[in-house]
């Protein structure tokens, strides 16, 4: 499995997942993959997109964007269709 993160200046390099996912590896992910990246392909107020994922919406990881200021878009149920990266 790939994790990337998409910009509207371009691309997260992409990070190769072996094995599941749980929250602590995501939030791992998250801190060496998107935050590096995201100002610079989304601009200096960016806000962040996932879906319903456990990982993505363990207590833990919810603190972890808390404390790093990452802003969430609320991802509504049943909408895949808002999910770009299943078309990248």
């Amino acid at each position: 499995m790939l994790w990337g993160g998409i910009g509207r200046q371009g691309l997260t390099p992409l990070a190769q997942i072996n094995g599941r996912m749980n929250a602590l590896n995501y939030q791992a992910l998250l801190q060496d993959c998107l935050l590096p990246h995201a100002e610079e392909i989304a601009g200096p107020n960016w806000d962040f997109q996932q879906d319903g994922a456990s990982p993505h919406t363990a207590e833990s990881t919810q603190e972890w964007l808390d404390d790093n200021d990452v802003d969430v878009i609320d991802w509504p149920p049943y909408s895949p269709d808002l999910n770009i990266m299943e078309n990248v």
